[in-house]
């Protein structure tokens, strides 16, 4: 439904530069955002600088390990959709990518992670009290620059997804062990993850002044993205390959019950 909406929908072709005959993979995707990304790249580091030589430390050690980018990607690719991708759609992809970084930090205190992203966890190097003042810094940073869009809509859903990321957070934390069905994981991935895939790709299209309806059909877009992102991530786990930057078999190990095992 989602895809067959987007399809129909009329695009200026000068503005939408990711329509294809053939299906493109992730590669080609963000290829075609090579001079956006670029930019993001030295925001996101431009504007972490601060006088506390540790927050700029730990922030850079997770920022700068070769994240994919996905969810600031998903923005600017919706917004791209509307209008030629505008400084406030940078600005919100860079406040998801805030966002992100800053639950990957709380996680890892809360799992005990000793490795983020093929390196070590940032709580290994200077423990979990620098790991969650720095999430913290980056929480804040990421709604200082909401309140600079001046965009409403925009801040209430970011605050609404932070609530969901945090519940999601707690309900994880508070499972019994072993008591997981399918019904709860997909709850758990849910709030954890898809919710910011799917306010990423809204936002993305309410700043490029998206009507209501296309706003709704790339929020829902964005959640089926993040669900199917985090599961195939989940299996992941059970496969053992240097590709992937995971440590294999990560998740058994934290007693995390995801779908492969359910």
């Amino acid at each position: 439904m989602s895809s067959q909406i987007l399809t129909n929908y009329n695009v200026d072709d000068g503005v939408n530069r990711f329509q294809t005959s053939n299906p493109a993979g992730l590669e080609d995707i963000l290829k075609n955002l090579g001079p956006e990304l670029a930019l993001l790249e030295e925001n996101i580091i431009r504007d972490i600088q601060t006088d506390v030589e540790l927050l700029n430390t730990v922030s850079q050690h997770i920022l700068l390990a070769g994240g994919k980018r996905l969810r600031p990607a998903l923005v600017l690719l919706a917004s791209s959709l509307f209008q030629p991708i505008e400084e406030s759609s940078l600005r919100a992809a860079q406040v998801v990518e805030y966002l992100h970084t800053a639950t990957l930090l709380h996680d890892d205190v809360v799992d005990g992670a000793e490795t983020r992203r093929a390196q070590k966890a940032a709580r290994q190097i200077w423990g979990n009290e620098a790991s969650i003042l720095s999430g913290d810094f980056l929480l804040s940073k990421a709604f200082h620059m909401l309140t600079r869009l001046s965009n409403l809509e925009v801040l209430k859903i970011m605050s609404r997804t932070t609530t969901l990321m945090a519940e999601g957070e707690i309900l994880q934390l508070t499972r019994e062990v072993g008591s997981e069905d399918e019904e709860m994981y997909l709850r758990i991935i849910y709030l954890k993850t898809a919710c910011l895939f799917s306010s990423a790709a809204q936002t993305g299209a309410v700043l490029a002044g998206a009507p209501d309806e296309m706003s709704e059909v790339l929020k829902r877009y964005g959640e089926a993205l993040g669900m199917a992102f985090q599961i195939v991530d989940d299996a992941l786990d059970y496969v053992e390959s240097p590709q992937t930057g995971k440590n294999h078999g990560t998740d058994l190990r934290e007693r995390k019950m995801t779908l492969p095992l359910i």
